[in-house]
């Protein structure tokens, strides 16, 4: 907006911005909303925790199970117990969001949109599954193909959690800012 109207103020970009964030939300909620919808639509059952999955126009698709809000120190636990990961990002397009080491630190295979970074850093069907949002309609059978084959699915988790135990802990980012800035 800047580059293009140079007339605006600084001030009044920020305004807009705090004005208009809701768009950021809804196209947030709508992306992870169609990820999880395509999945329970096909018959694989997702489990969702957070506010409004049980305000969904599909929430009484009996593959979604809702779990209700959680806090965030309850999150780690669930994906401890979690066989699957399924992660949405939207807009980091350059980079990560924490859930996907959280979900590999959990023992378990993340499912994630991608991103340049994820790409740069895993190799799709590693250490995690990847998909585009593009090809949002290949996920149930990427998903299926996981349950499908259980061993390939747990060597994959495996070589998630040794990547991000060795790669992707908040310890390894500390050293990488030490390394980068110091």
């Amino acid at each position: 907006l800047k580059y293009k109207r140079n007339d605006i103020s600084e001030q009044r970009i920020h305004e807009i911005i705090v004005q208009m964030r809701f768009i950021d939300s809804y196209a947030t909620s709508f992306f992870r909303e169609q990820a999880v919808r395509i999945l329970v639509e096909n018959g694989i059952r997702v489990t969702a925790y957070g506010t409004g999955w049980d305000q969904c126009e599909w929430s009484d698709n009996p593959y979604l199970v809702y779990g209700g809000k959680v806090l965030a120190p309850e999150i780690l636990p669930l994906m401890n117990d979690s066989k699957i990961v399924l992660n949405t990002m939207t807009w980091f397009k350059a980079g990560a969001h924490d859930r996907i080491f959280n979900g590999m630190l959990a023992g378990a295979a993340v499912v994630t949109d991608d991103s340049t970074y994820l790409r740069r850093e895993f190799t799709d069907g590693k250490e995690l599954v990847m998909f585009s949002r593009n090809e949002i309609r290949t996920l149930p059978d990427r998903v299926f193909d996981l349950f499908g084959h259980m061993q390939s699915t747990q060597r994959m988790a495996d070589c998630g959690y040794q990547s991000a135990k060795e790669h992707h802990t908040w310890k390894s980012r500390a050293a990488w800012i030490r390394e980068a800035w110091m």
